[in-house]
């Protein structure tokens, strides 16, 4: 049987340190082989306070040589202008194995809705992107 975890971080945190802290994609693939995962679905702890442009570029950057690594790239409202526009975004994901989206609203300070989300919602509709929520005090999906 073979592992694939969708639920992987890695890089250097600002703002505390980890349990078992696993700073840099070598690190990362020592700790999946040590566990019997054979591939993972992952993002940098660098879109959290360093910056969403600066966090999806390191992971691309990392994963390019490593076929059982795919990423997660954190998204902004459109508005906010701190991502690329949906086209771009969408180009620059195929090709560097960049799978899904991470949304985190009460970490990046936007509302989990039509009003801030609504193009992402329907981009990831239509070009069958998959959205990852973060883990923090929860979602209101209502």
């Amino acid at each position: 049987m073979e592992f694939l975890d969708c639920n992987v971080r890695y890089g250097i945190p600002a703002q505390r340190t980890p349990l078992r802290p696993v700073p840099t994609v070598e690190d990362l693939r020592k700790e999946m082989e040590r566990a019997g995962v054979s591939g993972a679905v992952v993002r940098r702890e660098e879109v959290y306070w360093e910056g969403v442009n600066f966090g999806n570029e390191l992971v691309a950057r990392d994963i390019a040589p490593y076929k059982e690594l795919f990423g997660l790239w954190a998204v902004l409202p459109v508005h906010t202008h701190e991502v690329p526009p949906l086209d771009e975004m969408l180009r620059k994901m195929k090709g560097r194995r960049i799978v899904g989206w991470l949304l985190w609203p009460e970490l990046h300070r936007y509302e989990f809705g039509e009003f801030a989300l609504g193009e992402w919602f329907r981009a990831a509709e239509e070009h069958r992107v998959p959205i990852f929520l973060g883990q923090g005090s929860g979602v209101s999906l209502g």
